[in-house]
């Protein structure tokens, strides 16, 4: 017996420095698009506490802090 499972759907995007890839599963677009959405908002988060480029990141922060108190 065959499955008739669809391909997930996919998007491929520049990310962090890197190639970004995102799989749901099933090929409905919809899907596609909230995920990608979620995602967004989940590497903004990272990026503004992370990111060694931002001035206004908490890493950024931290390290001009030098170890004293922010």
């Amino acid at each position: 017996m065959g499955t008739n499972a669809a391909a997930p759907a996919s998007a491929r995007f520049p990310a962090l420095g890197t190639t970004a890839v995102l799989l749901v599963a099933g090929p409905e677009p919809a899907a596609l698009d909230t995920a990608r959405r979620v995602l967004d908002g989940e590497l903004a988060a990272i990026d503004l506490a992370c990111s060694r480029f931002r001035e206004d990141s908490e890493l950024s922060r931290a390290n001009a802090a030098a170890g004293g108190p922010r």
